[in-house]
Parts: structure tokens; sequence; C-alpha cells
């Protein structure tokens, strides 16, 4: 029995961007994580005001993940993403518990 046949995914950061460096890589790889976790949850979220921070992940991280900016602005970019996704998780918590931000 043949084991089946693994290909490789492409990866869109190199594709567009070449050979950056590797740093420069994980930052944007680390932007481009929080909008596709962003933009899932967006369609789960009963929040408003969840879904308002994390379509604001979406718009911040669409702006940055491609565009030619330094490593230490991408790394500040990166850290804003993923706190706007825990606020937005705490947006869903206070909902739920009951007199939440909606």
């Amino acid at each position: 029995m043949n084991a089946p046949v693994i290909h490789p995914v492409a990866d869109p950061i190199r594709t567009l961007l070449g050979g950056i460096p590797d740093d420069e890589h994980e930052q944007r790889r680390r932007i481009m994580s929080c909008r596709n976790v962003a933009s899932y949850r967006v369609t789960r979220s009963s929040s408003a005001a969840a879904r308002a921070l994390l379509w604001t992940v979406c718009d911040c991280a669409n702006g940055y993940v491609f565009a030619p900016q330094p490593v230490d602005l991408l790394a500040e970019v990166a850290l804003f993403c993923r706190r706007l996704l825990m606020c937005a998780d705490m947006a869903e918590r206070l909902m739920e518990d009951g007199d939440g931000l909606d």
C-alpha cells in the first residue's frame, strides 16, 4: 500500500514577499494568524462590541501583513492585534454574564 502524498502548503507571505528575513516573516505570520482568527470569530460572536473589536483586528492586520514596514513596527502591530483579540474575548464573556456591553 502506498503512503498518501502530502503536498506542502504554499506560504502566501513568502510567495508575495520573497526572501524576507525570518524574523520579519514571523511577525507577518503572527499578524496574518490574528487576522484569520478574527475573521472566523466575527461570524460566531453574539456580542456587537466583540465583533467591532474583531473587525478592527481584520482591518489593522490587512493594512500591515504585506506592506513594507520595519520589523519592530510589525512586532508592535502583532502585539496590538493579539491584545484586541483578548479584548474581544472579554467582551464576549461580559455579555454572557448578563449586563454586558451590548
